[in-house]
């Protein structure tokens, strides 16, 4: 047996055992649950839903017979090649990086993707005297002798396969450090997201990651309340939420929810900084070339040793959706296992804007009555847009970059005299 997915239609008295016909059925895929437990006593389910803004939206569940979903990989001899409507993914087997990511037919990608590459340090952890010293793809089937943590693992591996989702996981190694890749290939979904689990045991080594992209010279990082261009120099810029590099009319962007605020860019490359393995404040106080620590033959800790996780999303799109897109990718929905009686109305949103760039930062209470909202135009470009709460409607517009606070006492939205919450 199977299960099928299906909505829950609005204003409807639908009672949980039944389907609703107009609400069509979903596709899933079954994929491995958390733990490692040998066991068919618990099931992990994908599934594609749209969710409404500042809201809800009930999923019934059925137990049914169903066809066998078809898989949508092309395994070729080097490559792992997904294709669908948005974009042409290629991951090597060779490096186990992403080599190609076309979208309608335009490549945004020269060479690879994320690839870790390992940089020479000092201990002075505001200096960076870098120099390149790479990251190697590791393949159990070329050192069978290998015991350890990886043994049983290849190098490039397809992890998940089905209607909705490739997962392809990839290792790489270098001296006592470990890098795992899990990349997320959704069908006819614009973006692919990748998840790095980092077992960092170096000293006096940084970590980068590093994207070819072909694009213009300049890249962009977000900073508060805007976006700022950089120079093709190599020099480390502060970031946000996400880089990019614009290409035309649009621009390949890395969303990041994990950390990361440095990133620098010099030729085709693309470089976010992952790690730092210096000393926690130490710093070279004679001539250059001179030992840096004052007891060197006492342990001193490494700042940054021990296990990380990052997560990416690569995705190409226009440079005034980037905050919305950020926001989605930071900000994700999620699930309240209940089991409601089915009686009454389901509702709308809450609170929707008609212009999807524009930004709700923050919807609070204030301290004695009403609500304080603050919108966002993420773009360089004037914006305008509707905000409906409850029913109530207020046009609102923005020049570039500009925020607006508003009040909502129940029945009017106006713009707001004090931006404070109290």
């Amino acid at each position: 047996s199977q299960l099928q997915f299906s909505c829950c239609a609005p204003k409807s008295k639908l009672r949980p055992q039944a389907p609703h016909e107009s609400c069509g059925l979903w596709s899933y895929q079954k994929i491995k649950e958390q733990s490692e437990i040998d066991m068919d006593r618990r099931q992990r389910l994908m599934f594609k839903v749209k969710l409404p803004s500042l809201g809800t939206r009930r999923i019934c569940v059925h137990q049914t017979l169903v066809d066998v979903f078809p898989k949508f990989v092309d395994n070729s001899n080097d490559d792992i090649i997904v294709n669908d409507e948005y974009k042409k993914v290629v991951i090597s087997r060779k490096t186990g990086l992403i080599t190609s990511y076309e979208v309608n037919g335009k490549e945004y990608i020269y060479g690879g993707a994320l690839s870790p590459v390992m940089f020479d340090d000092n201990e002075d952890p505001w200096g960076w005297y870098l120099n390149e010293v790479g990251f190697k793809s590791y393949d159990i089937k070329l050192d069978k002798g290998h015991k350890g943590l990886f043994q049983n693992c290849q190098s490039v591996t397809i992890v998940e396969s089905g209607d909705l989702l490739t997962e392809v996981q990839a290792i790489f190694s270098r001296g006592e450090s470990h890098l795992v890749y899990n990349y997320k290939l959704y069908k006819n979904v614009p973006y692919i997201d990748v998840k790095g689990h980092v077992i960092w045991n170096e000293f006096m080594k940084g970590l980068k990651l590093k994207t070819g992209v072909n694009g213009k010279s300049k890249f962009f990082n977000q900073v508060a309340y805007g976006i700022e261009y950089h120079n093709n120099d190599g020099y480390e810029y502060s970031q946000n939420r996400f880089t990019g590099v614009e290409s035309g009319s649009d621009a390949l962007v890395i969303y990041n929810n994990c950390g990361i605020h440095a990133n620098s860019k010099k030729g085709k490359y693309l470089s976010m900084t992952l790690l730092n393995g210096s000393v926690y404040c130490a710093h070279p106080t004679g001539p250059l070339g001179k030992r840096i620590l004052p007891a060197p033959e006492r342990f001193t800790n490494f700042i940054e040793n021990g296990v990380h996780d990052f997560t990416f999303r690569l995705m190409v799109n226009k440079v005034n959706e980037c905050e919305r897109l950020s926001q989605e990718f930071n900000h994700q929905p999620y699930v309240n296992e209940y089991f409601p009686h089915g009686d009454g109305n389901i509702p709308s949103s809450i609170v929707s804007l008609s212009n999807e760039n524009i930004i709700i930062s923050a919807f609070k209470k204030k301290k004695y009555e009403g609500y304080l909202i603050r919108l966002y135009n993420g773009s360089n470009k004037p914006q305008s847009t509707t905000l409906t709460i409850l029913g109530k409607k207020k046009k609102v517009s923005f020049k570039k970059y500009e925020f607006v606070t508003l009040e909502f006492d129940g029945k009017h939205i106006e713009e707001a005299i004090d931006s404070s919450i109290y």
